[in-house]
């Protein structure tokens, strides 16, 4: 008689591994150029240690339907990507959470509604960014993020990159004289142009 499908723990295991969600790192590009200011002094990397929360991303692709006859056909539409959301514990020094909110700023100005980047027509740079001839420096607030999936000996497994990212929104951290036993948070929210599987 053929044998059909697994029949024990044994036969099991030798087919089964598992991933954990708790074993995951959050890391950031180092930032280059002085779009960024020296803020965090290297600090950029603490956010390995203080992202309590984060996601592998979604694939989706849109669909087409096609009338016909009375009947449905469908063919593939538009990739799009969803924002990526991470949870964040807030350090005493405020470093990354300072980071996150100066990033802003440089892309959006509170007061003046303005980006302290743009660039200024008569001179052909901005705030020291050179910008004669080259997008690059313009776009100088974007920053590749990386999620790695790591197996139960912290040895990458499987990684995304979210290629050319920039926060959309720094969420609020709540405070309360009740709240006891727990310490402060809160949600950052990138978008990015598209990610990669690396």
């Amino acid at each position: 008689m053929a044998h059909v499908g697994l029949t024990g723990l044994n036969e099991f295991k030798q087919h089964f591994t598992s991933v954990r969600p708790t074993l995951f790192r959050v890391s950031i590009q180092k930032p280059q150029g002085e779009f960024f200011p020296n803020f965090l002094s290297g600090k950029e990397g603490d956010i390995y240690f203080y992202c309590k929360a984060a996601s592998l991303p979604a694939s989706n692709l849109g669909e087409i339907e096609v009338g016909f006859m009375g009947r449905k056909f469908y063919e593939h539409g538009d990739r799009t990507f969803d924002p990526f959301d991470v949870t964040i514990y807030n350090s005493q020094d405020f470093a990354i959470r300072s980071w996150i909110e100066l990033w802003m700023d440089q892309m959006n100005t509170h007061e003046n509604n303005t980006q302290p980047y743009t660039l200024k027509p008569e001179v052909g740079h901005c705030s020291g960014i050179n910008l004669s001839g080259n997008n690059s420096s313009y776009y100088g607030y974007h920053l590749d993020l990386r999620v790695d999936q790591l197996d139960r000996r912290n040895n990458v497994i499987y990684s995304y990159m979210f290629v050319n990212a920039f926060p959309t929104k720094c969420g609020e951290i709540s405070l309360d004289y009740t709240a006891t036993d727990t310490i402060e948070e809160f949600p950052v929210t990138f978008r990015y142009q598209y990610w990669t599987a690396i």
